[in-house]
């Protein structure tokens, strides 16, 4: 199969630092291209050029990962177009008259692609909006268990970890009073104070996956995820889980290293402490089973080969992997 992936054009694909969408679609570049097909990256910012560039490659299948590239999918003459969206606002009421007019207004482009969904939930909510369960393709996120380094033990046993963007959705000013977690991501809530030694600033992608394995847990309360990435990436690292009810999707939560706090419990600062205490207890003496849960259900060279044959199902008549591709 000729596969394209179309990103929105703002930052690079791989990326240099900070990016999930462009890692995510930087990964499926890889494993698509060691299955034996082509995978092409269209990451421009102007339809024309998008356009021009899709039909030239004439693919198999084209999957979109920006909202607003989507109807440009009708331009395309693919057996296959795939929407999906990333945005962690999708699934907010206040948005819901917005999809809603979208859909009516792009009927045609909507009754002839499919609906790439990271999660169980996104799909139920699809599924309520009215699309067909036909048009709709469970498709998480997974992570590169291949490139994350892994221990056996922490070296920091007795800390936990917030990786994200420092926004108000995602909510770190509740775990501000908390002196053993460790907050890393672009700060862009200037409302947020912690301890000097607690911000640890940004890190690379390599930063990342060298360094999870150091922490003993990876705690997350965002307001509103569809399918958080790092908690994949945590778990292959060996990291147990203290989740919002929002950034659980795709985990089984009857997991002893993966804890969720309820919504109405999230302010009380007391309660996440003894959970996060509790979290880690339990996983630092599950982390090889927590490393094998995230590689059994998480890594790439699992989903991407799900995915090609979901995808290559759609195609009357399936391209086959080129001969001799690795």
């Amino acid at each position: 199969m000729k596969i394209c992936h179309i990103g929105h054009g703002m930052m690079p694909i791989p990326p240099r630092g900070w990016g999930a969408v462009e890692s995510v679609i930087s990964d499926y570049k890889d494993f698509i291209e060691l299955a034996g097909h082509e995978c092409f990256v269209i990451n421009d910012r102007e339809p024309d050029v998008i356009v021009a560039k899709i039909n030239r490659l004439n693919p198999d299948v084209v999957h979109s990962h920006y909202e607003e590239h989507f109807p440009l999918l009708s331009q395309f003459p693919a057996p296959v177009k795939l929407l999906c969206t990333h945005a962690s606002s999708i699934m907010r009421e206040e948005n819901l008259g917005k999809i809603k007019a979208f859909m009516t207004g792009h009927t045609v482009l909507v009754n002839e692609c499919y609906i790439c969904c990271l999660s169980e939930e996104m799909r139920r909510y699809f599924v309520h909006l009215g699309v067909p369960r036909a048009r709709i393709l469970l498709v998480p996120n997974g992570a590169r268990g291949d490139l994350i380094r892994y221990a056996d033990s922490p070296e920091l046993p007795d800390r936990s970890l917030c990786l994200a963007q420092v926004t108000r959705r995602k909510r770190q000013h509740l775990l501000s009073g908390i002196e053993f977690v460790d907050f890393v991501g672009p700060k862009n809530d200037p409302t947020f104070e912690c301890s000097p030694q607690t911000y640890l600033g940004e890190w690379t992608r390599a930063e990342v996956f060298s360094n999870l394995t150091q922490y003993a847990n990876l705690v997350l309360l965002s307001s509103s995820e569809l399918a958080p990435l790092v908690t994949c990436q945590a778990l292959m690292a060996g990291l147990g889980l203290v989740l919002s009810e929002s950034a659980s999707a795709n985990l089984d939560r009857s997991l002893p290293f993966i804890d969720i706090i309820p919504e109405e419990r999230v302010k009380d600062a007391s309660y996440v402490r003894l959970v996060l205490r509790h979290n880690q207890e339990y996983a630092r003496k599950l982390r090889r089973e927590i490393r094998s849960y995230g590689l059994d259900h998480f890594d790439w060279g699992v989903l991407v080969p799900q995915y090609l044959e979901t995808i290559q199902a759609l195609i009357p008549t399936a391209a086959s992997p080129r001969e001799g591709s690795l």
